[in-house]
């Protein structure tokens, strides 16, 4: 099974600037080393670099871009050294993996990128994958790492996308302020669409709520049966003493951190028995996590990492890095019964997911608009992948031209699909609503015969239960 563990900056960076979480570090390396010798592949999709370019130089993190490129060369650098001596104190290694937009947008570099991280992995070399923040530039930018683990697991069809941060999964409510609030365990990849709108809306909700998917959105300890197999414990097992140790050797000798062995330990077993809630107010309030000076991300961008990996396949887990030591046992209990709710929030894969290469690719490709569907039309694409024929479209949002990719939105704005279009946003704009037989008259040419997207060309994106 191929897992793809995406750690945060804010998980792996102290937010006053002191430097590295080392207890989080320790955890992770040996999940790595274990995962491997169940005869697992792992991919590291770590965020940190910028961050880490800025306590290397005592500086808050700048708004300048020029400034955030310089920071993430600094930090790059530092990042790498810290994983790759972590990795050989506990018998690993690693390598480093930097990725663009670009590189997602091209086929040719998709591939290529493709076959180097799978090479690596096949040499049981772990890819430590960020993505080059010195030469991204702000119009063709990915942004943030949640979606580009996503897109990773995508490109490597991994079976596993665990998303680790500072909560431990979504809740009923805020967990801050509602002490009946209660974790999630487990949700049906199709409530995705509205959970994300409720989220970007800022909205104050329960997601059992959502669409009246009740049964789709199981709570903690409700299932009995899968609670059974279910992931448990709060302290550090003894097993990562030595990882915290030498974790806590590397940042010394690497001067990323002032912390002492002494520190670290204790702060890996303060963080391990820490309480399971998270002591932010997150999830279902709207509101996200804690990005820090140093993150970008928030519980908005989890959601989105969430669809595009559930819908390529791969199970998504929302936890807390601090938990990083459960990894290994929910891996097992997903092989073993498909469940893994023992620990955070799972998004379950599409029981139809995206298979063939050219769709898994689209679903990678960033939206440079909208294209908006009346609700047969959006019911067609997200259950049959069906063409989209202009009578199905109501309106389009942005601009973009032929070829460029798009999100297909229900009319509630729920994304159902991601497409690759035959028509400029323009002219999309003035056959919305015409039959095929009218576009000839409306734009002056022939219709394609493919509407305006064909079916090969649209990766669904969202398939209710």
């Amino acid at each position: 099974m191929r897992i793809v563990i995406k750690v945060g900056t804010s998980s792996l960076l102290n937010d006053d600037g002191s430097g590295v979480r080392l207890g989080v570090l320790a955890q992770l390396c040996e999940t790595v080393k274990e995962l491997r010798a169940a005869g697992h592949e792992t991919v590291i999709v770590s965020s940190g670099a910028v961050g880490m370019g800025c306590i290397r130089m005592g500086i808050d993190r700048p708004k300048e871009i020029g400034k955030v490129q310089a920071m993430a060369a600094v930090g790059g650098m530092a990042l790498s050294r810290l994983f790759e001596q972590a990795f050989e104190l506990t018998g690993g290694k690693c390598a480093q993996v930097l990725l663009t937009y670009s590189n997602f947008g091209s086929k040719v570099q998709f591939r290529t990128a493709k076959r180097a991280i799978e090479q690596l992995m096949a040499m049981e070399i772990t890819p430590i994958v960020n993505e080059n923040d010195v030469v991204s530039c702000e119009e063709a930018k990915i942004g943030d790492n949640d979606n580009l683990a996503a897109m990773v697991a995508t490109m490597v069809d991994a079976e596993v996308l665990v998303l680790l941060t500072d909560v431990d999964g979504l809740y009923t409510a805020d967990p801050g302020s509602d002490p009946s609030a209660r974790r999630i365990a487990r949700v049906h990849h199709g409530c995705l669409p509205e959970l994300r709108r409720r989220f970007a809306a800022g909205d104050d909700f329960d997601p059992r709520e959502v669409s009246s998917l009740t049964s789709y959105i199981m709570l903690e300890g409700e299932d009995k049966d899968s609670a059974a197999g279910s992931v448990s414990g709060s302290e550090t097992s003894p097993r990562y003493a030595a990882a915290a140790k030498a974790a806590a050797k590397v940042a010394t000798d690497a001067a990323a951190t002032a912390e002492t062995y002494a520190e670290a330990k204790a702060e890996a077993k303060a963080e391990a028995k820490a309480e399971a809630k998270p002591e932010s107010k997150a999830a279902a309030s709207g509101e996200t996590e804690r990005s820090g000076q140093w993150g970008t991300g928030g519980m908005g961008t989890k959601l989105a990492a969430a669809q595009i990996a559930t819908s390529c396949g791969a199970d998504t887990i929302i936890m807390r890095a601090e938990d990083a030591h459960n990894i290994t046992e929910l891996v097992a209990d997903i092989v073993a019964s498909g469940t893994g709710e023992g620990v955070g929030t799972m998004f379950a894969a599409s029981e139809e997911p995206a298979r063939k290469g050219h769709t898994r690719w689209l679903t990678t490709q960033t939206p440079l608009g909208r294209v908006v569907l009346d609700a047969g039309a959006a019911a067609a694409v997200a259950e049959h992948r069906s063409t989209l024929f202009p009578a199905g479209v109501k309106g389009v949002e942005g601009k973009f031209n032929v070829n460029d990719a798009v999100d297909l939105v229900d009319p509630l704005g729920e994304t159902v699909a991601r497409a690759l279009v035959n028509y400029s946003s323009v002219e999309i704009a003035r056959i919305a609503g015409h039959s095929s037989a009218e576009i000839e008259e409306v734009l002056g040419e022939e219709a394609s015969d493919e509407g305006v997207c064909g079916r090969a060309n649209i990766a669904v994106m969202c398939r209710q239960p």
